[in-house]
């Protein structure tokens, strides 16, 4: 008896193990560029750049359903634009790319590809805007401002005397 239920675990976890597991996860990263300039880039890279079909598309929720072409096959694909405001007050997206059937680097070079050609076709990502304390300028901000303000007198001076002779 327990010899057959030996065999019958062993047959079931040959069975589990031999059958190649769908990763029915998803892959998203965080790009500082706004939604509706992303959008079009999107598009524009899965329609025309990679010639994948677009199944449907929402332009409001920016998000579509496309059909990722892999030599004769075709999976069906997600991705999805969410805007959101950082930390550091910029205002970015959310990308959340989906392709069930293919392992994650697939995903993954879609998200990386997206990010190349945003980088090609708008510029680099924005950057925060530079702190400034409530209370003034950073010790090392007072000191280049001092500096600046002994070369404007020098100049003043040398001006003065310019206009004496």
């Amino acid at each position: 008896m327990h010899r057959c239920r030996r065999i019958a675990i062993g047959i079931v976890l040959a069975t589990v193990v031999s059958f190649p597991a769908h990763a029915w996860g998803r892959s998203q990263r965080n790009l500082s560029y706004r939604a509706d300039q992303a959008w079009t880039s999107v598009v524009r890279l899965l329609r025309v750049d990679l010639g994948f079909e677009i199944v449907e598309r929402d332009s409001d929720a920016h998000y579509l359903l496309f059909r990722y072409n892999s030599g004769e096959t075709s999976h069906p694909g997600s991705l999805e634009l969410v805007e959101r405001t950082m930390e550091n007050g910029i205002v970015g997206v959310t990308v959340i790319v989906s392709v069930p059937e293919l392992p994650t680097y697939v995903e993954l070079n879609l998200i990386d590809r997206l990010e190349r050609k945003l980088r090609d076709e708008i510029g680099p990502p924005a950057q925060p805007a530079r702190p400034v304390a409530a209370n003034g300028p950073r010790p090392h901000e007072r000191e280049d401002q001092a500096e600046d303000e002994e070369e404007d007198e020098e100049r003043e001076g040398e001006e003065e005397t310019e206009d004496n002779e």
